[in-house]
């Protein structure tokens, strides 16, 4: 073989081979007593809408729920057991988080039908509660609130939803870790 022939062997070989050494964005390293979460939200309507994901470092018993006519109600025992509490009301406007209780993260998706997004976020170990808010034209069509317990972490949390008034969760898939 040639000497300029070897060098367009070694040439196409560094070629294919250069994507190989990674395969997409790495995956943030999470801090000591973090751990990573992942979200994904998939539009199983006809109609867009937009997806809000919450992540609140602590258990949380508690969110608002506000009414089209200014009526505000509370919504409790969000966290009283491990597992996925889902709501879908007629009305309302807005989901808020109790007075003095700050999400660490937030990420909203525009999600036109059949379309999908998936988000990763650094979560606490232990008493974190994940919060996805489905919206619609000024409205909530449907909101759920997914919490592991004190013994376990959030892990993976995959939501299908559709909008409305109200809207619908088609599934939502909790995995929780054991610490």
């Amino acid at each position: 073989m040639t000497r300029s022939r070897r060098i367009i062997a070694v040439l196409a070989l560094v070629v294919v081979t250069a994507g190989c050494a990674a395969d997409g964005p790495a995956t943030p390293t999470p801090a000591d007593g973090e751990t990573n979460v992942t979200v994904s939200v998939a539009n199983d309507g006809d109609s867009p809408y937009t997806a809000e994901v919450l992540l609140v470092p602590e258990r949380l018993s508690q969110l608002n729920a506000e009414y089209e006519d200014g009526v505000s109600q509370p919504v409790t025992n969000l966290s009283a057991v491990r597992g996925v509490y889902a709501f879908a009301w007629r009305n309302v406007t807005d989901v808020r988080l109790p007075p003095g209780v700050e999400a660490r993260s937030s990420t909203r998706f525009q999600l036109a039908p059949a379309d999908r997004a998936e988000t990763r976020l650094s979560a606490p170990v232990g008493d974190a509660t994940l919060v996805v808010v489905i919206r619609q034209n000024d409205r909530v069509a449907a909101w759920a609130t997914m919490y592991c317990g004190r013994e376990n972490t959030l892990g993976r949390v995959d939501v299908r939803a559709s909008a409305g008034n109200p809207g619908r969760f088609t599934s939502v898939d909790l995995a929780c870790v054991q610490r």
